[in-house]
């Protein structure tokens, strides 16, 4: 019997200590809280670092603003957008990696049940955001259970089963020794850094990249920068009447706290434009003058050293369009 336990001892012995070293590192922050989210190359859950600096903030700093939008809206800074806003502002940045026209809802139906005011939002919006109208049951974007009234025990286990991928342990072993950062070298630095207070979420990887090689960085990470048509292609319509009820449910909501919001469709690298049918739609039920569209071919899409990569514009670019937004609206 002790050669029995001794022998099953050496075999569940390895799986304790990997168990031990994940709670330990917590590798998706989900685990313990910290006043600092920002995170390396190894990906998170941006809903759910979004959703608890929020909880974890909101009572000491008054939050009464808020941008929206998936990892496109980090070109949105809160200190940018402040200086365009009247009265006392509290800037949140409420985003998600991948976000969904489903997780804006949530979102707003959520500071709306828990009482906190929304004055002002900027809601960054595109084909892909638009396009996704249900919660995703995938551990990187998957919603906060706060938001959708999921049990903590099923939200949890999302990410449980993603540690039981064939090559995940591989994945974050490496990752924790080193060996995963040389691996993808050819790979943007995706070291990410989350703003205290406002939680923007900035590209600082790159950016230290950029100011240490210049426009070296663009012939270095040159395979996210295919070369542009020069002219817009347009997409076929995605807004149906799922999308049209959840965007009706967040002019209600606006509505309700007499927001002041503008909803901008960013520019995008590979100058793809949204189809009219879909900006009508948008008007319609935000209104004309609330609804700013910069897909397609435009002064910002046109420049690749506005990216960092083939999907993501940088902060002056988000500076520059909403300083074109607030001051054609007054």
């Amino acid at each position: 019997m002790k050669r029995y336990l001794k022998k099953m001892s050496l075999i569940i012995a390895p799986f304790i200590g990997v168990l031990l070293l994940i709670i330990i590192t917590d590798p998706y922050k989900i685990i313990f809280d910290y006043e600092d989210y920002s995170y390396g190359i190894f990906p998170v859950n941006r809903d759910y670092i979004s959703t608890t600096y929020y909880l974890d903030n909101r009572a000491k700093y008054n939050y009464n603003s808020f941008i929206f939008g998936n990892s496109r809206s980090s070109a949105y800074l809160s200190n940018d957008w402040s200086v365009h806003l009247n009265g006392n502002i509290s800037p949140y940045h409420f985003d998600a990696s991948a976000e969904s026209l489903f997780g804006v809802m949530k979102k707003l139906e959520f500071i709306d049940s828990i009482g906190d005011p929304i004055k002002n939002a900027l809601i960054i919006v595109d084909r892909q955001l638009l396009s996704q109208t249900k919660n995703r049951d995938y551990h990187l974007f998957i919603k906060h259970h706060a938001l959708t009234n999921q049990s903590k025990k099923d939200f949890y286990w999302v990410f449980a089963e993603s540690l039981t991928h064939k090559d995940f342990l591989k994945f974050y072993l490496d990752y924790l020794t080193g060996g995963l950062i040389t691996k993808l070298g050819n790979r943007i630095p995706r070291d990410m850094e989350c703003s205290a207070i406002t939680n923007d979420y900035l590209f600082k990887g790159c950016e230290e990249s950029l100011s240490r090689i210049g426009n070296q960085y663009f012939d270095k990470y040159s395979s996210y920068f295919k070369k542009q048509n020069g002219f817009s292609t347009v997409e076929k319509p995605v807004i149906d009447s799922t999308q049209y009820l959840q965007l009706e449910k967040i002019k209600s909501i606006l509505k309700k706290h007499n927001t002041n919001y503008r909803i901008i469709i960013g520019p995008n690298y590979n100058q793809l434009q949204l189809h009219s049918i879909d900006i009508i739609k948008l008007e319609r039920i935000f209104g004309k003058k609330n609804v700013y569209d910069f897909s397609g071919f435009n002064q910002y899409s046109a420049d690749f050293k506005n990216f960092y990569d083939g999907s993501h514009y940088r902060p002056y670019v988000g500076k520059a369009i909403m300083n074109e937004v607030y001051r054609s609206s007054k």
